[in-house]
């Protein structure tokens, strides 16, 4: 019942969005489509598994992946992660901080035509590390995710990296590109 209020609410704001003609508000009422139709999946997935309210990590990443590929058949989206069952209150605020960083390097880190992302995410000593990296433009230089800004997107990253607890790191991805590193503590099996 949840996803299919969240899908009504996606056509809802798409329906919105291409009545507008303003560029501006078409273009925020399409990103706010995709973080509500993110949430919408996320939620899915959650409660089609074996344990409700928990996801197999190795799966979820790679449903995930594979519909981010899908809006994007001209990028290639390379994905691993270790089998690990996590919950639901970091399931959700991982996959939109997934959905959120690789929409940004689709948009952002190949202005000049298709790249690979990839995702990767592994446990170590307790703690996901989640790796999302382009081999795009980079960040500009100087970049800060903490200054103030008008973009959602990077205050939407911030928060959810706060709701998890974690930690993220952004570096040069070499030989060029970005590279994002979450890190966060998992919950005791």
């Amino acid at each position: 019942m949840r996803t299919n209020s969240l899908t009504s609410v996606v056509g809802l704001l798409r329906v919105q969005g291409r009545s507008s003609e303003s560029v501006d508000v078409k273009n925020a009422l399409e990103n706010a489509a995709m973080r509500v139709a993110s949430i919408a999946d996320v939620h899915d997935h959650l409660w089609r598994g074996s344990r409700v309210g928990f996801v197999d990590l190795s799966d979820f990443v790679g449903h995930l992946c594979k519909n981010l590929q899908s809006s994007s058949p001209e990028h290639t989206l390379q994905y691993y992660s270790d089998p690990i069952i996590i919950s639901a209150d970091k399931a959700i605020p991982l996959g939109l901080l997934v959905n959120e960083l690789v929409t940004n390097a689709i948009k952002y880190a190949y202005v000049d035509g298709p790249g690979v992302i990839r995702v990767d995410a592994r446990e170590i000593d307790g703690h996901l590390f989640v790796e999302i990296s382009d081999e795009g433009a980079g960040l500009p230089e100087g970049f800060d995710i903490n200054q103030p800004r008008k973009s959602l997107g990077f205050r939407v990253i911030s928060g959810l990296v706060r709701q998890l607890m974690g930690d993220l790191k952004i570096s040069q991805n070499e030989p060029r590109g970005t590279l994002f590193t979450i890190k966060f503590p998992l919950d005791p099996p």
